[in-house]
């Protein structure tokens, strides 16, 4: 009797053996782990150079969510404004021709805008008046700061207007003679220019323009006497 209870005893024990021996075959060995890695760890990470949806990667955005590259006055860039003065004169605007213009442009605009700088819109004998001009990266602008004149000197140069510069430094439309002092021919020609803006003599010539133009005629439209009181563009600076 105790010898089959102990061969039982032995096959119930072989029986427990294989079925271990089984088990342990459905598992499957570790791969090899990464150098460097804790393979105790099996968390997969976020790629984050990718760009979140709808974004461009292309674009760069600084810290103040501004494109880069973009000046303080936003998507624009920086903008100046330009009008035709209320005020008309002859060809001399003083004993010292452009300055004397200049300061005439200056107490018009600051008037309005008392940090402003403004500049007569008037060659020189040996200057073009667009050659005169600090070019902004935003364009010129009427007085509103919403109606875009030109984009660029080139447009200016070339009488490609994107608006006539047809209201004074108040915004009103311009009154009276649309004619506006230049000196500037369209073609290269600044050798009438009043003698240097400082003669009102009607035997001196000076090239004129027209403030309800928009084509070339905008800056050359003419000569006149310097005798006649005409308008001036300012711009600014």
């Amino acid at each position: 009797m105790r010898v089959r209870q102990g061969i039982f005893a032995l096959a119930a024990g072989a029986a427990v053996s294989a079925a271990l021996v089984a088990g342990c075959g459905s598992f499957s060995s570790p791969g090899p782990a990464v150098e460097g890695a804790d393979a105790s760890e099996e968390i997969s990470k976020p790629d984050t150079t990718a760009a979140a949806p709808g974004v461009d990667a292309s674009r760069e955005v600084d810290a103040s969510g501004a494109d880069a590259g973009l000046d303080g006055d936003g998507a624009r860039g920086k903008l100046y404004r330009v009008f035709v003065s209320s005020g008309v004169y002859t060809g001399s605007f003083g004993i010292n021709g452009l300055v004397d213009a200049d300061a005439q442009c200056n107490a018009l605009g600051k008037g309005v805008d008392p940090s402003s700088r403004w500049i007569a819109y008037l060659a020189t004998p040996t200057l073009k008046p667009v050659d005169r001009l600090v070019e902004p990266s935003g364009g010129w602008y009427l007085m509103d700061g919403v109606t875009l004149v030109a984009p660029r000197k080139t447009d200016l140069a070339a009488g490609l207007l994107a608006h006539a510069i047809d209201v004074d430094e108040k915004s009103s439309p311009g009154a009276g003679d649309p004619r506006v002092w230049t000196g500037h021919d369209g073609k290269g020609d600044i050798t009438k220019t009043c003698s240097g803006w400082t003669s009102g003599a009607a035997n001196m010539k000076g090239f004129i323009g027209n403030r309800d133009k928009k084509n070339d005629q905008w800056h050359a439209d003419g000569e006149e006497g310097c005798d006649k009181l005409r308008h001036v563009y300012c711009f600014e600076q």
